[in-house]
């Protein structure tokens, strides 16, 4: 369903961690979600963050995104960057300089 998506939004006030912001990301769509909780960690610089109260926000968002290929690429292509590392080996291997450090 992410693939088939033209922008994936995501505007929950509270997770552990988002996953389906992750999920896609793996996929190269585009996403809009809240600017609370981790949800920056999840995406980097590659969401568009918006205020999940501000349904005018949320609203502007999503036109300008559907709206401007540009932009999606560019999300997109921020995306598909950041999302690499959360690989198996990237984690494993930031892992492994914590344990190096101590």
């Amino acid at each position: 369903m992410y693939a088939l998506s033209t922008v994936f939004i995501y505007p929950s006030f509270f997770e552990g961690f988002g996953i389906p912001i992750a999920e896609s990301l793996w996929c190269k769509t585009p996403v809009i979600t809240s600017n609370v909780s981790c949800f920056q960690e999840t995406a980097g610089d590659a969401a568009w963050f918006i205020n999940p109260h501000s349904v005018e926000e949320m609203a502007q968002v999503i036109q300008t995104v559907i709206e401007n290929e540009t932009i999606r690429n560019q999300m997109t292509e921020k995306g598909w960057v950041y999302v690499n590392k959360f690989k198996a080996k990237a984690v494993a291997a930031e892992i492994m300089k914590l344990y190096n450090i101590l």
